[in-house]
């Protein structure tokens, strides 16, 4: 899925972030929910001070300055399915899918996205929430579209391209994926040759290889 322009507003997806915060603990444990929320904040805030790329505003699993605000408001939960996919430009949600206090800012930009045919991919607005799995909770902006199920897009965890590091890595395996700190692929890479490699362009993972026929066993050459 891709991002494209209408003559309503400029191309480009550079100031979606990736992953950032809003949602707040049941009235019982408000308390210790709220410690948490604070804590993730502060490191939040420490590692945005950190970085000098000025084009995404938050980090991929991290938050803005804008959602702090909103951590003690009382908010509803839902379950998600979220994918991981790489061939997404954006995290991107289906409004059906969001808790209704959650708040969408209006896409005033004139941008929608376009899926793998071709065709528009609505995006109506944006908006921030929590998120908690197996792993912990992380925080998640997430641009609002017509999807069919919610995606979280590995180029915008792995943060910009020209970032010197990146924000994380992402790793997988035919089990799981994992979201780790920046710096571990690399460190894999000096003791281990890939079998394949796939560069970062525009937001996707793509390589350029030479198709040939599979010769079968047998087969004259």
């Amino acid at each position: 899925m891709t991002e494209r322009s209408s003559p309503l507003g400029p191309g480009g997806l550079a100031a979606t972030s990736a992953y950032g915060a809003s949602k707040s603990a049941s009235a019982s444990g408000s308390e210790d929910i709220d410690a948490i929320f604070n804590a993730e904040v502060s490191k939040i805030n420490d590692i945005l001070n950190e970085s000098d790329d000025t084009t995404h505003g938050e980090l991929n699993m991290l938050m803005n300055e804008d959602v702090e605000e909103s951590l003690n408001a009382v908010q509803e939960y839902v379950k998600v399915r979220v994918a991981v996919d790489s061939g997404a430009v954006a995290n991107t949600v289906h409004p059906r899918e969001l808790p209704d206090t959650v708040r969408v800012e209006e896409n005033r930009t004139g941008k929608h996205f376009s899926g793998a045919g071709g065709e528009t991919i609505e995006k109506f607005g944006s908006c921030t929430t929590l998120l908690e799995g197996e792993a912990g909770m992380v925080g998640c902006n997430w641009s609002v579209a017509d999807v069919t199920r919610p995606l979280h897009s590995v180029s915008c965890i792995a943060g910009p391209e020209e970032h010197p590091t990146g924000l994380q890595d992402v790793l997988f395996n035919n089990k799981k994926c994992v979201v780790v700190p920046p710096g571990v692929v690399e460190m894999i890479l000096k003791t281990v040759k890939p079998v394949a490699q796939y560069n970062r362009e525009r937001g996707l993972y793509v390589a350029d290889m030479v198709m040939s026929s599979f010769p079968r066993p047998g087969q004259q050459q």
